[in-house]
């Protein structure tokens, strides 16, 4: 009777054994899963933030350029003014 039962406990044992790493290699590919999962959303987010920050740099990149740009023009406008006026200054005196 105590073999009988002793290998009926071991059936049992065997079977909760079983279960349980069944159970536990489930748990692990959801871990992992989940863990891929996370690291996707972290790397998207990572990018969005990049992109976020690329953009925000060119803006404020083509609106120095912009600036200075239109402050180059408006020195060149008004040297040419003023060699204008001089040219004409001249001319005055020559024709005068």
């Amino acid at each position: 009777m105590s073999n009988r039962f002793e290998a009926n406990f071991k059936e049992q044992f065997k079977a909760i054994g079983y279960s349980l790493a069944r159970k536990a290699d489930k748990d692990v590919k959801n871990i992992e899963q989940n863990s891929k999962n996370l690291i996707n959303k972290m790397n998207i987010q990572f990018v969005e933030e990049i992109k976020r920050e690329l953009r925000q740099s060119t803006l404020e990149f083509v609106k120095d350029y912009e600036y200075n740009l239109n402050q180059q023009i408006s020195e060149n406008v008004s040297e040419t003014s003023r060699m204008l006026l001089s040219k004409k200054n001249e001319l005055y005196q020559i024709l005068k």
